[in-house]
């Protein structure tokens, strides 16, 4: 299992704290964050342990976009 961060902000360009999640691989952890997500027209971002951007869901769109 990989340790992936996930955080739910405003906009893109906004900074919060992240919660850590254990994922077999990328696509289990955007569903996972996606079931996470607590409120609509946010914006979900899933970043490494290194706190690298890996992949986003923006406020407009259902879709996730990977960096």
């Amino acid at each position: 299992m990989n340790t992936y961060k996930v955080s739910e902000t405003d906009h893109f360009n906004s900074i919060r704290d992240s919660e850590e999640i254990k994922a077999n691989n990328l696509s289990a952890a955007k569903r996972k964050a996606s079931r996470m997500q607590c409120f609509h027209g946010t914006t979900l971002k899933i970043m490494d342990e290194a706190e690298n951007l890996l992949a986003y869901k923006d406020e407009d769109g259902p879709r996730w976009i990977e960096v």
